[in-house]
């Protein structure tokens, strides 16, 4: 479950940025008339890859690293169910992703 969270992690940065760099590459960064909107929708993209990716990277790192300290002083144990939700969150962010993508591509590269 880690190593599908990850990769649906690392999915997730990889459509966002795609997407925010392919908008960028046909605005070239123009932000004058009819071009603000897609700079600025690019910029969001590159943006949301670099914050969404590596949020959904950390909160499976620590949802699978083992609790410590807990008040009987028991070892702490895994929580598969936290595992399985970051794997999902993973998942839905990569389709999400790569739905904007294909829908920005079709009307920014007519």
């Amino acid at each position: 479950m880690k190593a599908l969270a990850r990769i649906g992690a690392g999915l997730s940065f990889t459509a966002f940025f795609l997407g925010g760099v392919a908008i960028l590459t046909q605005t070239e960064f123009r932000i004058t008339g009819e071009y603000v909107l897609g700079t600025a929708l690019g910029l969001f993209l590159v943006g949301t890859a670099f914050f969404a990716g590596v949020m959904l990277w950390l909160a499976v790192e620590k949802w699978t690293m083992k609790q410590q300290g807990h008040a009987l002083g028991e070892p702490g144990q895994q929580w598969p169910w936290k595992i399985i939700l970051a794997s999902i969150c993973a998942i839905v962010a990569a389709m999400v992703a790569i739905y904007l993508v294909r829908v920005l591509g079709s009307v920014f590269f007519r």
